[in-house]
């Protein structure tokens, strides 16, 4: 399988105008069956590039507000009062105990014994007839769990997985996957950056185009079938989340 890994939107950027003089760039749409601005989400490819640099403020409005929700939620349901935080590695100095001449001033964290860093991998493909408010509230919840856990000690990353068997050659198992990193282990919650990564735009124009520069083929031949790996979150079902939710709750 081809994997590429960008580490951020501005990344993938990089990497499509190095590629801007190969064949296909504006032309990725599916047919004549929808208008390109239907299918894709915009008119033309520069309109897309704008799209990268400016987001859909309809969506970022949209997740931040559902993550708002959501966060309030979770943080009620899951999380616990503490009187210390701890590290990465579960063990903390207690300052407090070793001013009152105290023996164990390091103390060690019971009640999480589990890795502190946390990888939430979001599944980034879906097909044309998606309930994308679904997706958006979806990824709105996945915002804020990963904002509960922090708060709970961990470290999260977040990353948007595009993956596609059989592209350009139909009955063909090869597989491309690219990863967008939309959250770091020592970064805020960017809804503006998590709203571009789950548009239309950006599977139907930027993905695609990737397909086109990996393979050097027009995709349109046949744009293959969404795939995962195991563990991707499913964003287009509740199952994915709701199975996320009994994690958090189990934490």
């Amino acid at each position: 399988m081809n994997e590429l890994v960008f580490n951020n939107v501005s990344d993938f950027t990089r990497y499509l105008e190095a590629h801007k003089d190969s064949e296909n760039q504006t032309t990725i749409y599916c047919g004549s069956k929808w208008r390109p601005d239907t299918w894709t989400g915009v008119g033309t490819w520069y309109e897309f590039m704008d799209y990268l640099e400016d987001g859909n403020p309809d969506a970022t409005a949209d997740i931040r507000k559902n993550a708002k929700y959501y966060i309030d939620k979770f943080e009620d349901k899951f999380t616990e009062s503490s009187e210390y935080m701890f590290d990465v590695v579960g063990e903390f100095f207690d300052i407090g105990a070793v001013m009152v001449g105290e023996p164990e001033a390091w103390i060690k964290e019971v009640k999480i014994e589990d890795d502190k860093f946390i990888n939430l991998t979001i599944q980034g493909s879906y097909p044309h007839n998606t309930d994308l408010d679904m997706v958006r509230e979806n990824g709105s919840k996945v915002l804020a769990i990963a904002l509960t856990l922090e708060k709970m000690g961990f470290l999260v990353q977040i990353d948007v997985a595009f993956h596609t068997r059989g592209s350009y050659l139909k009955n063909s198992n090869k597989e491309t996957r690219a990863l967008i990193k939309v959250k770091g282990y020592d970064q805020g919650l960017d809804y503006k950056k998590l709203g571009i990564v789950l548009g239309v735009p950006f599977f139907r124009r930027g993905f695609l185009r990737l397909l086109e520069i990996e393979y050097g083929k027009d995709v349109k031949v046949s744009y293959g079938t969404a795939g995962m790996k195991t563990g991707d979150i499913n964003l287009a079902r509740t199952g994915d989340i709701l199975e996320l939710e009994k994690k958090l709750e189990g934490e």
